[in-house]
């Protein structure tokens, strides 16, 4: 609650201290999330105190964000009514900017909670509010742009995701928009070169979006370049760097609480998984039965998530697990309630993936009518080499095993 006060009532100097406030939280919030996530919190304290609708309803969206993004904290009961009092105060509000950070946030809210097409339609609407009516909304309009392309890679949808990443990349240079050119060629624009065909040239432009970016800190970008670095040496069969790479990174992404954060936290522990069952086909006994461990334990951590789409990956790592126990039967069986789970969650690419390996282990005509349907899912969106796209995604299944 607080008591509505008219701007020019507001002495001068605590308006100032709410805009420095809230630009700190924007500034962060897509580099140093959680520092983003402490200056919401102050900005939106210090709006209440104010009293100025204007500057509390986007501060109290954020607010509403940063309770839903950083995993482990409890979830309000009430967090539905907040979400309610959020929207009835920016309608109240009613300016083109409050309108588009509405949708924006509810798009992020979508996000952390892995429904993507509703996120997608989210930052959909926020990017056309931006162009249309809130020309000077910089930030708002490349923040729902990335996001949007993180959407597109989820849904599958990657002819579309390579044509706009190729695009808004051109428009953010061509603005000066350095921080959305170097956010865009470490996370989007490798993982399209390596659907493409050609993961060396992906690796070459991740290392020069790196030189470019600070070495003072551990940020978000550095998440998702550290995402494709892994992602690109799976799909190059270099497992044993990728297991190096990620275990380099885990000190790192615990300290700056990215294993906590919504929507990013599970795709890494779905990674790490994922190098280990793909080092285990490489391994003598002893080592493979220790990474046969270590991916279990990942696949128990994303089985206590909240998101639907993380039992799945739980799903896929333990189908590799069982594969490289021998136990073919339960491998099946995981294969195929993780194909259906990431299809019930609008992953159709990465289901397919699951099929793919599926159809390989069953053999015969039926496992061939499989693997040739998968493909053509994989082949339809522009995945080059479905075999080697595989292999990013479902391991644990070495060719002798096979």
């Amino acid at each position: 609650s607080f008591r509505p006060r008219l701007e020019n009532l507001i002495p001068r100097a605590d308006l100032n201290r709410i805009d420095a406030a809230w630009d700190a939280a924007r500034g962060f919030v897509m580099i140093d999330t959680p520092m983003g996530i402490y200056f919401t919190g102050l900005s939106l304290l210090l709006a209440l105190r104010a009293g100025d609708a204007a500057r509390i309803a986007p501060a109290m969206h954020f607010h509403v964000i940063g309770s839903a993004s950083l995993r482990g904290l409890p979830v309000r009961r009430g967090l539905n009514a907040l979400i309610a009092a959020c929207d009835d105060l920016t309608r109240s509000v009613g300016t083109p900017d409050t309108m588009a950070f509405r949708h924006f946030t509810a798009g992020l809210r979508q996000f952390c909670l892995g429904h993507w097409r509703e996120s997608f339609t989210g930052f959909g609407e926020a990017i056309r509010l931006c162009r249309e009516v809130c020309p000077g909304a910089a930030w708002e309009l490349a923040s729902s742009q990335d996001f949007h392309l993180l959407c597109l890679e989820f849904l599958g949808r990657y002819h579309d995701l390579r044509r706009q990443s190729e695009v808004l990349g051109a428009e953010a240079a061509q603005r000066g928009n350095r921080y959305q050119v170097a956010v865009i060629a470490m996370g989007i624009q490798p993982f399209c070169q390596m659907i493409a065909g050609q993961p060396e040239e992906g690796l070459r432009m991740l290392d020069g979006a790196l030189r470019e970016w600070s070495k003072h800190g551990y940020f978000l970008a550095n998440v998702f370049a550290a995402k494709s670095r892994v992602e690109i040496f799976l799909y190059l069969g270099r497992a044993r760097e990728a297991w190096n790479v990620i275990n380099a990174e885990w000190p790192l992404l615990r300290k700056h609480l990215y294993l906590r954060l919504m929507g990013m936290c599970q795709f890494i522990y779905f990674s790490r998984g994922q190098c280990a069952l793909a080092l285990a086909c490489q391994c003598a006994a002893g080592e493979r039965s220790r990474l046969v461990r270590s991916a279990r334990k990942d696949a128990k951590w994303l089985r206590r998530d909240r998101c639907i789409y993380a039992h799945a990956f739980a799903d896929v790592l333990l189908a590799g697990c069982a594969a490289l126990e021998g136990r073919r039967t339960e491998a099946e069986d995981w294969l195929q309630r993780g194909s259906a789970g990431l299809d019930s969650q609008d992953m159709p690419i990465l289901a397919a993936t699951v099929r793919w390996r599926l159809g390989q282990i069953i053999g015969g005509e039926a496992g061939d009518a499989l693997r040739q349907q998968a493909d053509q899912v994989m082949r339809a969106e522009g995945v080059r080499e479905p075999e080697r796209f595989v292999a990013v995604f479902v391991n644990g299944f070495a060719a002798s095993w096979i």
